[in-house]
């Protein structure tokens, strides 16, 4: 099965067999609060290999931590 051509990603294959690939080494994230799921709440998060920052709303500061990685 092909991908769409407009389509963002790529595929977990390489990644889920153990095979060598150049994955990012860091992201972003945002979640924002459904109604299903009233427990989760809405945040703003970035992820390096050494550090992770999250920002929960509000709350006034991040809440940060690093690895040791």
């Amino acid at each position: 099965m092909g991908h769409a051509a407009d389509g963002q990603g790529r595929s977990w294959v390489t990644l889920l067999t153990g095979k060598a690939a150049d994955w990012r080494k860091s992201f972003f994230a945002e979640y924002f609060f459904e109604r299903p799921f009233v427990g989760t709440p809405t945040l703003t998060a970035v992820r390096t290999d050494t550090a992770k920052l999250i920002k929960y709303a509000g709350h006034e500061k991040w809440t940060g931590q690093a690895t040791g990685m």
